[in-house]
Formats: structure tokens, sequence, C-alpha cells
């Protein structure tokens, strides 16, 4: 049998502010579970949400059976997720915080709560933030769950460093680690909050070719929310959505690569497929490795599905590319044949230039980067020289475009001198307007 890939999509299903004397109840958003599902639905896949039920004490206990009864009806996964201290000690987070005795009862507590809400008996678990050690182990054994979702190799709150990205077996227990691979000598987990777009398909690619043949893409319940804390209102993150879209686009596409819900995967551990005794691995992101991304509109278009969310998406999205339309045609208007300085040598400046290749044509321009940093004076980025910011008055320039979200004002200050000279000092952004060149889609 050829190797396969077996993603396990799981939903951490809880609250976004840990604080019991909150009163919004995310439970009740339309972007918490409902859209993680419509999403898995255009491309007829299942994912597991890892509910914590304990919050059923702050929360309406009939309002999380509604929730229950949803995700299964339409086919998908619930098990169970440990946040003690929603019904037990606010002053003690972590799993590892409370005893065996305590632990067993915690979770002999949340089996017989999800077993009511749902009709059947959970599988798996999850400690909350990550947060067991040998007695929560111990703790699953004796209430007869064998399968636990909980380690996250090198995170502080976990206790259970048995390995890190490879099934491992633990008294009777199989360990199904948090997926991690290394960003920047740092761990990173295989999420879809963590990752930029590009990074989560590469990720995704780079543990294809590895010798692991299971892994866990890792999701909140409030991952397509934002929060914006001066209004204190939350909005939909149709950014993560997109990048999302575009991962499961990429498996469902790739016949050697297979999403499969956590009871699903118990079913397959039980006939044998798939084996601990693999090389452990954890892959670097620096790693060069070739991946698709198709472009959002030709994914809706091949897919033709729809349903509410990916219809707001779509709106979204439109919206979106005319807002960037026009703001290039603003800053690029009439430079055909001219000399054209960019000021900005980063990742803001190749979003706008690929953009500008993708909605408005050829860039038929010439083109003159600048920055200020010395060190990357007389070096290239994308095939052309880097400038010294006081050559500007020296190049003919037709006008010199400030490609920076943040030091847009502070650049402007110091090249404002050359307008004597002729030449326009294009600002994009006005005041309040939000990044719209930091990540292509």
């Amino acid at each position: 049998m050829e190797k396969k890939l077996y993603v396990l999509i799981t939903v951490d299903m809880e609250s976004y502010f840990h604080d019991l004397n909150l009163n919004k109840n995310l439970f009740n958003n339309e972007f918490e579970c409902t859209s993680i599902m419509d999403i898995c639905d255009m491309f007829d896949l299942k994912c597991t949400f890892f509910l914590n039920v304990y919050e059923s004490k702050k929360w309406e206990k009939e309002g999380f059976g509604r929730i229950c009864d949803n995700i299964c009806k339409r086919g998908f996964d619930v098990q169970l997720h440990t946040h003690p201290y929603w019904m037990y000690d606010v002053n003690r987070e972590h799993m590892h915080e409370y005893s065996l005795e305590e632990q067993k009862t915690i979770i002999k507590d949340g089996i017989q709560l999800l077993s009511y809400y749902t009709n059947e008996k959970p599988v798996a678990h999850r400690a909350g933030a990550y947060g067991a050690n040998k007695d929560t182990i111990e703790a699953l054994r004796q209430n007869g769950v064998k399968y636990d979702f909980s380690m996250f190799y090198g995170h502080p709150n976990c206790k259970i460093n048995l390995c890190i990205n490879k099934l491992q077996k633990n008294r009777q227990i199989i360990e199904m680690p948090v997926t991690v691979l290394k960003n920047n000598d740092l761990l990173t987990k295989f999420d879809v909050d963590w990752l930029v777009e590009d990074d989560l398909l590469k990720a995704l690619y780079l543990l294809k070719k590895s010798s692991l043949n299971v892994v866990t893409l890792f999701l909140h319940s409030y991952s397509f929310l934002k929060y914006k804390q001066k209004e204190d209102v939350f909005e939909p993150d149709y950014e993560d959505m997109i990048k999302f879209i575009k991962v499961l686009d990429a498996i469902y596409k790739d016949d050697e690569i297979e999403v499969i819900t956590v009871k699903e995967f118990v079913q397959l551990y039980e006939k044998g497929y798939f084996n601990e005794n693999i090389r452990d691995t954890l892959l670097d992101l620096s790693e060069n490795i070739i991946y698709p991304n198709n472009m959002l509109e030709n994914i809706l278009k091949d897919n033709n599905y729809s349903n509410n969310t990916i219809n707001k998406i779509n709106k979204y999205y439109l919206n979106r590319k005319n807002l960037i339309v026009n703001k290039l045609n603003k800053i690029f208007y009439r430079s055909s044949k001219k000399n054209i300085g960019i000021y900005g040598t980063g990742n803001h400046t190749e979003v706008m230039l690929k953009y500008y290749e993708k909605y408005i044509g050829k860039l038929d321009f010439n083109m003159f980067f600048f920055n200020s940093n010395s060190q990357l004076w007389g070096k290239n980025y994308l095939n052309r020289k880097i400038y010294n910011p006081k050559e500007i008055g020296n190049l003919n320039l037709n006008r010199v475009i400030i490609s920076s979200f943040q030091f847009q004002e502070e650049i402007y200050k110091s090249i404002e001198k050359y307008k004597e000279k002729g030449i326009n000092i294009v600002k994009i952004y006005e005041e309040n307007e939000e990044n719209i060149f930091s990540n292509y889609k």
C-alpha cells in the first residue's frame, strides 16, 4: 500500500476569553463552529470538535445540547476537551495542577456531560492548554478513554513529552501529539492561526513527504473571529477562512492526503493502519519544497459549492479585490514607461507587485528600489539594485511610492524634500486604512 498522509482537523471548542466573569457567549456566534463546518462541507470533509463541556456551568446547558446536536447531525465529530477551572477551581487552570483523584473525577464528569449531549461516550480527549501530565494519562485509562491528543512537544504547559510528532503508546493510552514544525528556530503548530498562508501550505507538503502518516491540523472554534479590543467587538476573520479553504483545497486535490475524524482515526488504528515504530521528525519550514497555491476565485469557480459562509467569503474577497485594484490604479496612475521609485524592499512590496501583475498586467515601467538600511545598498531585490535613498534626486524618477504600512509617515518626512525636484511622493494609505498588501491571496 502506498504511503498516505492522514490529516485530523481538530478544533478546540471553547470561549475566547478564559474569564469566568465574562458575559460574551461566543458559542452563539455564527462564525464559531458553523463557519468551520460550512467550509469543510464545501470539500465534503469532516473535522473533530474537542468541546469544553465544563463551560456548561457558565452558559445555558440546553445551548450545549443544540450545539452538539447540530455538529452531530451534520456528520461531524465531538470529543472531550478539559478546561477544569470553569467548573472546579478558578485558581487552577491546567489539568496537571489537580491530583490523580481530582483528574479522575474531572474526566468522569466530562464524559457524563458529553455523553448526555451527544448520546455517545467520547473516545478521545485533549487537555485544555495542553496541560496534561502522567496523572491525566492514568485518569483517562481508568475512565476507559484510550486516545489522548494533549501532547505538545516543548510547550511549557505540557508535562508529557514522549515524542515530537509521531504516535506513541503510553500505559495503554495512544498519544497523538499536536503537530509541530520548526520556523526560524522556534516551534510552531500546524495551525491556521499560527502560520501564514504560504507556510501553512508548505507545512502540509513537508509533512506529506515525511515519515509521518498521521498529523493534526489545528484550529480553535474562534479561529474565524477577530477581537477588536478598542471597540470590544468581534468581527469575522475572512483572511483565516480563506487560508482554511486554500489548505482544504490542496488536500482535496491530492490523492495521497486524506482527512479523517478522530472517531475514524480510532477505527483505523484498531485495524492496524498506523505504526508507532516510525522515525520521529521535526520538519523545518525553511526547507525548499514545491507546493500548489490555487487562487480563491479559481477554487470557488471549480468547486461550484454555495452556502451562507461561502457566499460571505466570496463577497469579502470580491470587495477586497476591488479595493486592491482601485488602490493600484491610483498609486501607479500613468506609470507606463516611466522611472518609478519604490521605497521598501520587504514582503509588502512583493505582494503589491504580485497583485499588480495579477489584476493590472505587465510591470511596464522601470523600477528603482530604496531602503534606509545601508547594509542592503547595492544588493539585489527582485533582480534589481537597492539604492541609498539619498540617490532619489539623481535617477530621473517620476515618483517614489512608499511601500510600507508601519513606517509610511516616517519615510514620507525623510523624502518629502524631493517634491521640490518635481518627484511625486506617493503614500499608499490614508489615515485609519488597513494594510491591504500584507498577504497575497
